[in-house]
């Protein structure tokens, strides 16, 4: 039965409904238009970096006003023609004191609870950084933690690999609490932790990891476009693109997941991109085990570190424009699958530091899994890249933050003396016993097995096999487990000075 009202022709009734149609949709519209949109990154108990002028964006009515207000001070900015605003608040000092960040446009208001002032540390790479205690089994070391001054966010969730500027994270900011550190990374928690206990500030950590990934998919385009040997990798993300902006979505097929892991720029993309500029102190990076047969990953770090700190603003490597934000790494544990690669691998990680400004590397060649690529020893990591960045971020100088490293030689009366950086208050072993895994080779280049013994800051090697040696290497072998270390407990890093890049 159809309803009409009295008095109304059909043709006047039509025209009300088309009328009262257009104006839903209108206001609709407007009412979409007329929201604030602000990053997923800004949510209740977020931390905000101190002592640089913190970046607060999103996007509203081009031509609207927008209004930041935050511990007393308030800042307004007019959107562009594309509705994107952003203003940078003064530098803020450390507090641990709650607060209010309130956005107010000029129909909608925006408003967070509980924010910080502190440090905020990036923790990204693949399975290994974002191993969580849940996945490792290993819950019962965080039951209990109550840490409210450590404030956590992370989690990938569904990956879109086309640019979108609200997708990431699917998470908001969460106070440490055993609930919720349990799926977070153990080595950017253990970091984190000790961060907090030899600062005493609030420390935001963003997990932003994903297992199986590759480095390129963590590369801007930028850095592909920069460089000629590396431009045909645009092509695979663009394939990628259009096959989802054609069909909408992809399927949670593995093997189409992992294209999407390992494509060129995707994680970038999805997770990099809609966080940029958020303010950050540092990044620590666990990634590596994909491309270990990779000779261009040197290279590939580098761009990655130089074009994330240029598109976040904070060091420019081609105009020295902003102060260059720290970025540590991890080398990668002795695995008896890496099939001869890893020494290689090792070689890249090394180059990508010397070349690299504000970087350091964390040693794990004492704490492997021979047999998988996945050491449980997270909390080691952690803390060793913690004392890269105390030592180095914060200027604890009397820190003694790296193993044993490899100085120079000297060869005498059939003997080479081994110099070392870093030692510390001394040389030693892990197990008491002298020195193992190091290898002596005259100029053949073949190398054999030596005896080796500590003598002061020096390690003395050799063998009645080699006669007049002339090059000498340590645990330059993928399943290498080294016992030399400095007393502090840090290992010594593998090297070989038959190469170049030792001399």
């Amino acid at each position: 039965m159809t309803v009409r009202r009295v008095g109304l022709s059909r043709n006047q009734e039509a025209t009300d409904m088309r009328t009262l149609f257009f104006l839903s949709v209108m206001l609709l519209a407007f009412n979409a238009w007329a929201e604030l949109k602000i990053p997923k990154l800004f949510s209740d108990n977020m931390v905000l970096q101190r002592d640089i002028p913190a970046p607060v964006w999103g996007w509203a009515d081009p031509g609207e006003k927008v209004t930041v207000k935050f511990k007393g001070q308030e800042q307004s900015v007019i959107a562009d023609a594309g509705g994107k605003w952003i203003v940078r608040l003064k530098p803020l000092a450390a507090s641990a004191q709650p607060e209010k960040l309130t956005i107010t446009g000029k129909t909608d208001r925006k408003e967070f609870n509980n924010v910080v002032v502190g440090d905020v540390w990036l923790c990204s790479g693949q399975s290994n950084m974002a191993s969580c205690f849940e996945y490792l089994g290993i819950t019962s070391k965080v039951e209990g933690v109550d840490y409210p001054q450590i404030r956590l966010i992370g989690g990938l969730g569904k990956i879109v690999p086309v640019p979108q500027d609200l997708v990431f994270p699917h998470k908001s900011w969460e106070p440490c609490k055993s609930a919720n550190v349990k799926f977070f990374s153990c080595v950017g928690y253990y970091f984190g932790l000790k961060l907090w206990q030899e600062l005493q500030i609030p420390i935001g950590l963003v997990n932003v990891s994903c297992g199986s990934s590759s480095i390129e998919a963590w590369m801007p385009p930028e850095s592909f476009a920069a460089n000629e040997r590396w431009k045909d990798n645009l092509a695979e993300m663009e394939k990628i693109q259009k096959t989802y902006r054609d069909y909408g979505t992809y399927t949670t097929n593995k093997n189409e997941r992992l294209l999407i892991e390992r494509c060129s720029a995707c994680l970038y993309t999805y997770a990099i991109r809609p966080i940029i500029p958020f303010g950050i102190k540092g990044v620590i990076w666990y990634q590596g085990e994909t491309n270990l047969s990779d000779d261009q990953y040197a290279r590939k770090q580098q761009s990655l570190i130089e074009t994330w700190r240029k598109l976040w603003g904070q060091g420019d490597p081609a105009t020295g424009a902003g102060q260059a934000f720290p970025f540590y790494i991890v080398q990668i544990a002795p695995v008896k699958r890496a099939e001869g690669f890893m020494p290689g691998f090792w070689l890249e990680q090394y180059k990508a530091v010397s070349k690299t400004k504000n970087t350091g590397i964390a040693s794990t060649v004492d704490i492997s899994d021979i047999n998988t690529s996945h050491p449980k020893n997270k909390r080691d990591v952690g803390l060793r890249l913690a004392l890269l960045a105390l030592r180095n971020t914060y200027g604890r100088k009397g820190t003694v933050a790296s193993g044993p490293v490899y100085k120079s030689m000297q060869i005498t009366g059939g003997k080479i003396i081994v110099s070392f950086n870093e030692v510390g208050a001394g040389l030693t072993t892990k197990d008491g016993n002298a020195p193992d895994w190091f290898e002596i080779a005259d100029a053949d280049g073949r190398f054999v097995k030596a005896q080796a013994k500590i003598n002061g800051a020096n390690v003395e090697v050799s063998t009645p096999d080699v006669k007049t040696p002339k090059f000498v290497r340590f645990a330059w072998n993928d399943i290498a487990e080294p016992n030399l270390r400095n007393k502090e407990g840090l290992p010594a890093f593998p090297f070989n000075n038959a190469l170049p890049f030792f001399r």
